[in-house]
């Protein structure tokens, strides 16, 4: 709870957007470092317990028979968890279709495929297993928890069945899967792509625009137009209509290699400066730093086309 209050009032007060840009940088690397450690140290402790959780069966779960009632307990559980997905996703559906014919739109309803792959897709893991684990192992008057080694038991036999289910099963439930219909969250991105660009073209067309007199006006008018262009190659390639966004994402690609063989060239020219001591070794890791951030932008950029 504390560190979902930190999160909210950190998200809520804005102090996120007045970093530098090397400091959000960091602040990405650090939660990725963070989520990935305190993610690898819950399977950890599971690992850990799992050779006594095994060996030390709850008896109200091995009344009848030692492997068999425990073991299909689990499966049980976690086949009724798949079928409340299912089930769930089967409502949304139909919820959709409601509210799309209410609004006068169209809807192409989820085939049992789609939603076959999203209920096995909808894997336990971290979350579970830290509430599990949270569970205290005596109450406040000293006596043992109630049941407290059988919820353990059925929590990670249902994570560790839920993983094996999702390996085996999905990719072969999802292999040549198309999801129906617009995809509302790439909507929305493209949205939001054009409005930003729209917002940016608006502000540099204006600072080009203002008074000013002499070289200085053709040079930012000219500076503005570079940067304008790429803006109106953004706005294109979120178009709704084929052949401009392949035109878009065409000349993209284009730009794209160009900008990734000039850092290249960048890399290896600032490699002989420091072989030629034209420059030291803080200059050259200095500008490395620039080249890497760059790369990295430019790979991001590739990786989403």
């Amino acid at each position: 709870m504390a560190a979902v209050t930190a999160g909210l009032l950190t998200g809520a007060s804005g102090m996120y957007r007045f970093l530098g840009v090397s400091a959000r940088m960091q602040t990405l690397s650090l939660w990725a470092t963070l989520t990935f450690v305190f993610n690898g140290a819950l399977f950890i402790l599971l690992g850990l317990q799992l050779p006594d959780i095994i060996r030390k069966v709850p008896p109200e779960l091995s009344s009848r028979h030692w492997l068999i009632e425990p073991v299909a307990t689990v499966l049980i559980m976690t086949l009724c968890l798949i079928g409340l997905r299912f089930l769930w996703i089967w409502v949304g559906d139909i919820a959709q279709a409601i509210a799309a014919r209410i609004g006068k739109r169209e809807a192409e309803p989820f085939g049992f495929r789609v939603r076959l792959a999203g209920s096995v897709a909808g894997v336990r893991g971290a979350i579970t297993l830290a509430g599990i684990l949270s569970l205290p192992l005596a109450l406040q008057d000293g006596s043992p928890f109630p049941e407290r080694d059988v919820v353990i038991f059925l929590a990670a036999g249902v994570i560790i069945c839920s993983l094996l289910i999702a390996s085996l099963a999905l990719p072969r439930i999802a292999r040549g899967l198309v999801e129906p219909g617009k995809d509302p969250a790439a909507a929305e991105e493209r949205r939001a792509r054009v409005g930003a660009a729209n917002a940016a073209i608006a502000r540099i067309e204006s600072i080009a625009n203002e008074a000013g007199e002499g070289e200085a006006v053709q040079a930012r008018l000219a500076v503005a137009d570079s940067i304008v262009a790429g803006y109106r190659r953004r706005i294109a390639a979120s178009d709704e209509a084929d052949e401009a966004r392949a035109e878009a994402r065409e000349a993209g690609r284009l730009e794209l290699e160009l900008r990734a063989a000039g850092i290249e060239a960048e890399r290896a020219a600032l490699r002989t400066m420091f072989r030629s001591q034209e420059i030291n070794d803080h200059t050259m890791r200095a500008l490395f730093s620039e080249i890497t951030l760059t790369e990295a932008l430019l790979k991001q950029r590739r990786d989403r086309k």
